[in-house]
């Protein structure tokens, strides 16, 4: 019994323990339902068979679990609309013993599914418990957040500036298009490298030291980038500045570049209009659309000597003598409105009242709808230029130095006085004076003197003019004059009275200087209907004036007109000549008079008219000289000499001597003086084989210049020779300053040795006198043996004439080469 007692008393106190612990197991479940009831989540507890052991009122109410449910399976469980069945992830769930989260959307709402197994694999006890959490709040942030960051995405890429942003170590993380677009690379290529991998070099330094003083001072950098794109050179505003994280350290930097280039060609544009605007010669005025002066520029201030304060506000007639306030005149505001500009000559007034024209240009400046919002007036004070105009039409007219009319106010008034005279049957004289030696007082006294001179004789042809006379400066020293005259006699009058004001003495600093003239006459209608005519037969019989001695006056005949007209042919056929090359060289030979050796030619140029036959040089070259073709003429005989001395070189002939004759005139022209120089330098004939032959009267003209000139002549192998010596002035003093290599006696000279005295003195004073300065001569005009033997006798080196030869065609003198012993 003790036993049982025992044993009883035992049995209770674990009956009453089992009690106690269902109690607090009661109280523990009570209190795990109120937890799980309390939850604002469903929560379900389920077996490893996948029924519910247990879920919480939230669960109850989102799955339709009825109030006292015994056995429910999961898979029977009734779930909210848009949830699928996920009976088959919690299975899995608990045989992997891995949790799983779904994400589950319903009625509008956003949930996590989250499954979380306990318990061993199958095992008793084995099972999960299943929670779903509302992230519809959650989502929906994130979401916004997407939706940002597209949006920022988007703004981004569709930014004209340049965006990047780069990590610390300097590797891009993002580039927008326009990045891409500036420098030509895909961002894949970009991404995840630095700038030196994936830009030139010269940028990713320039980068790399940029993003490197963003970090080292940690604050944003203001820089204008130059950088060379498509090979123009680019402009870039530049901000870069620091990315930091919650912790305030730099995790990036961000870079934003603009290309400021056409903004900066605008302002540069912009400073220049305004410079151009403030600094321009015409005055400028900008008015509002209703003609309120807005701005001037600092040239309106200076033409008009309005300050801008006083004339902004107002309206442009302020610039009239009497203001109207009524802005533009009539005229212009009609322009403006049909064409919308308006141009020309008004008169303004400036603030002192003083009037002045100006050329205006007014124009109407519209916006994009094409209405008027300004007037721009462009004006220019011509006040100078109008004086410049009228100084222009009288020096059309006049000449300069004198005053008189020139030859085209002449010969404008001679056709309105041939056309009177005719309606009239009246008589005209043109009196054409030319100064006697004038040329001298202008090369002795200098231009300055002879100008002077120039003034007092138009002054005193001024004195013999009548009314309705006309004189005139035809050029130079050419005066020409217009009479209307009933005879001869009156003409001659006048002639006369002309002739002698000019012979008189003419003081210019002191100094006395005497002139004369030579006049020419024609008469109108016997010598000429029309200007043209009377002028030259005026002309032509001055010229006659001065063979006859100069001092005088001649009328105009028959045969003045013959004559005229020979030299017309002659000049006309001259420049025929030179296109149909009519014109040729003859060669007169040059011989060593002691051995009789051939030494050279000398060049001498003839024509070859289709209908005259060989004209002889005397007879074209004064006209030639008359009209201007002297330098042409010259220039064809140095051309054809150049090529016979290139031509018999390259023959292989012994170098041969070729003289050429040129007038004063040609060697004083420095064009010719250069044409000469491009000759040797294209030719380059050998050296002393071309001599040139030149007057007395050459080296009296300016012997200092001369004499430079010459020296130069012979430094670049050219062989020099005065032609015709003893007829001009030359003095030994001279001969000895000038480089001479030879002259010639004139064949004047040779001509007499036999016969007289004084001959034979001057020939051999000069024989003599040459053989003291070592220079050759040449004797010109050898016809007889007698002259030969008088000349060797004397020791004349050199010399040429019929008796040897007389002057041959080029193909005879080269024959002539050919068979001659030669000489150096």
């Amino acid at each position: 019994n003790e036993d049982l007692q025992s044993t009883n008393e035992e049995l209770a106190t674990i009956n009453q323990e089992l009690q106690n612990k269902t109690q607090e197991l009661s109280i523990t479940n009570d209190d795990l339902e109120n937890v799980l009831n309390n939850l604002g989540y469903p929560v379900l507890v389920v077996n490893n068979e996948l029924t519910i052991l247990r879920y919480n009122l939230t669960a109850a109410t989102i799955f339709h679990i009825a109030p006292g449910t015994a056995v429910l399976r999961l898979s029977q469980l009734h779930r909210p609309h848009g949830i699928e069945d996920f009976t088959l992830q919690v299975e899995q769930s608990i045989g992997e013993r891995r949790p799983v989260e779904l994400a589950v959307a319903s009625g509008g709402s956003h949930f996590s599914l989250r499954i979380n197994p306990y318990g061993g694999p199958r095992a008793a006890g084995a099972g999960a418990v299943i929670v779903m959490v509302d992230t519809t709040a959650y989502c929906e942030a994130q979401l916004q957040v997407r939706q940002s960051e597209e949006k920022l995405l988007a703004i981004m890429n569709h930014s004209t500036a340049l965006l990047s942003v780069k990590d610390v170590s300097g590797r891009y993380v993002f580039v927008n298009r326009a990045f891409e677009s500036f420098f030509d690379v895909p961002s894949v290529e970009v991404l995840g490298r630095t700038a030196h991998q994936a830009l030139p070099e010269d940028l990713a330094q320039q980068f790399w030291e940029k993003d490197t003083d963003v970090l080292r001072q940690q604050g944003p950098l203001e820089t204008e980038d130059l950088v060379v794109k498509a090979g123009e050179e680019r402009c870039l505003l530049s901000v870069r500045f620091p990315l930091r994280g919650e912790d305030g350290l730099i995790y990036a930097t961000c870079t934003q570049a603009t290309d400021v280039t056409e903004r900066k060609r605008n302002e540069q544009a912009l400073m220049l209009a305004a410079r151009v605007f403030e600094k321009a010669g015409e005055g400028i005025m900008v008015t509002d659309a209703h003609q309120v002066i807005l701005t001037v520029n600092e040239a309106f201030s200076v033409i008009t000597g309005y300050p801008a304060d006083e004339v902004i506000g107002r309206k442009p007639d302020i610039l009239a003598s009497e203001g109207s306030g009524q802005g533009w005149g009539e005229e212009v505001q009609r322009a403006l409105v049909r064409s919308g500009s308006w141009q020309g000559e008004v008169v303004n007034h400036r603030r002192n009242g003083e009037a002045y024209p100006c050329w205006c240009t007014v124009s109407s400046v519209t916006n994009a709808q094409g209405e008027t919002t300004h007037h721009v007036c462009l004006f220019s004070d011509i006040s100078a230029l109008q004086k410049s105009q009228a100084r222009n039409e009288y020096l059309a007219t006049h000449d300069a130095m004198t005053g008189l009319p020139n030859r085209s106010l002449f010969i404008d008034r001679l056709t309105v006085a041939i056309a009177n005279a005719e309606r009239g049957h009246q008589r005209l004289a043109v009196l054409f004076a030319d100064l006697d030696n004038f040329k001298v007082i202008n090369d002795t006294l200098g231009h300055d003197v002879g100008d002077q001179v120039i003034r007092a004789v138009a002054d005193r042809m001024r004195e013999c003019l009548r009314v309705g006379d006309t004189v005139s400066r035809f050029g130079g020293d050419e005066f020409i004059l217009l009479l209307h005259v009933s005879s001869e006699e009156d003409i001659r009058q006048i002639a006369n009275r002309v002739a002698g004001l000019l012979s008189e003495s003419i003081e210019v600093d002191g100094r006395e200087i005497f002139t004369s003239s030579s006049i020419g006459i024609s008469v109108y209608p016997n010598d000429g209907l029309d200007p043209t005519t009377l002028i030259k037969n005026a002309d032509v019989a001055m010229y006659l004036a001065k063979e006859q001695g100069k001092n005088n006056h001649q009328f105009f005949c028959e045969e003045l007109r013959r004559t005229a007209q020979e030299r017309w042919e002659i000049e006309t056929g001259l420049h025929r000549a030179f296109m149909e090359e009519q014109l040729f060289l003859e060669y007169q030979p040059q011989y060593s008079l002691a051995d009789g050796a051939l030494i050279g030619a000398e060049a001498l140029i003839r024509w070859r008219h289709p209908s005259w036959g060989v004209v002889p040089p005397q007879r074209f070259i004064p006209v030639a000289e008359n009209c201007g073709l002297s330098d042409r003429v010259a220039e064809f005989v140095m051309g054809q000499a150049f090529e016979r001395l290139r031509d018999w070189r390259h023959g292989n002939a012994v170098p041969c001597r070729l003289a050429v004759n040129l007038s004063p005139r040609q060697f004083q022209r420095s064009s010719f003086q250069a044409f000469l120089r491009r000759l040797m330098s294209v030719y380059q004939p050998e050296s002393q084989t071309l001599t040139l032959e030149f007057t007395e009267s050459f080296l009296m003209e300016d012997v200092e210049h001369t004499r430079l000139l010459l020296h130069e002549l012979k430094a670049i192998g050219i062989r020099l020779s005065l032609d015709d010596f003893g007829t001009g002035y030359s003095s030994l003093k001279l001969l000895k300053r000038l480089p001479i290599d030879e002259i010639k006696i004139d064949r004047s000279f040779v001509e007499e040795v036999e016969t007289v005295a004084d001959s034979q003195s001057i020939v051999s004073t000069i024989l003599a006198m040459a053989k003291s300065l070592s220079i050759d001569v040449v004797a010109e005009g050898i016809e007889t043996p007698a002259q030969l033997e008088f000349l060797r006798r004397h020791e004349c080196r050199y010399g040429q004439g019929f008796l040897f030869s007389r002057p041959l065609g080029l193909d005879r003198f080269v024959q002539l080469m050919q068979e001659s012993p030669q000489q150096h």
